[in-house]
């Protein structure tokens, strides 16, 4: 009888353990439909060679990759997640958040041809991110559809 129950306990702990598992079903059923719409856009912009645009942004990380400090808004587009890398700091949000400050400070839709200076400091547990950026003041004057594609993944 002994034997019997150290055979059902063992049989009732295999179940436990084989039993948490996760399954995922990939049914195209249950999938979501793989339909997209894109649009293309064409803007007119009026770029305004006279009006330079500066920006700064400053971030500091602790242990090179934590992000203690820093500018919080971001210009859409700038900075490309792209090139950061997984090891040291996320210059490329600094990036960014430097291209917002200087659109920011004008009536400017987009920044034109940025050009950035980034300057990196460590210490032993702290990173500084210093960026500039500088570049021309574009304005928006239209934007046109050019034509709806339908595409099917």
């Amino acid at each position: 009888m002994n034997r019997f129950l150290s055979v059902c306990l063992l049989l009732v702990l295999m179940l436990l353990i084989v039993g948490c598992g996760k399954t995922i079903n990939k049914n195209h059923l249950f999938a979501e439909p793989g339909i997209s719409m894109q649009a293309h856009l064409e803007p007119t912009v009026e770029i305004n060679m006279d009006e330079v645009l500066k920006g700064k942004a400053n971030a500091t990380y602790l242990l090179g990759k934590i992000r203690i400090a820093g500018d919080s808004k971001y210009a859409d587009g700038f900075g490309s997640s792209q090139f950061s890398t997984p090891i040291g700091p996320d210059v490329e949000s600094v990036k960014s958040a430097a291209a917002y400050n200087a659109i920011k400070t004008s009536e400017a839709d987009v920044l034109i041809n940025p050009k950035y200076t980034v300057d990196v400091t460590n210490t032993l547990l702290l990173t500084q991110v210093s960026v500039s950026v500088s570049g021309y003041a574009g304005y928006i004057k239209d934007i046109k559809q050019i034509g709806i594609k339908d595409i099917r993944r």
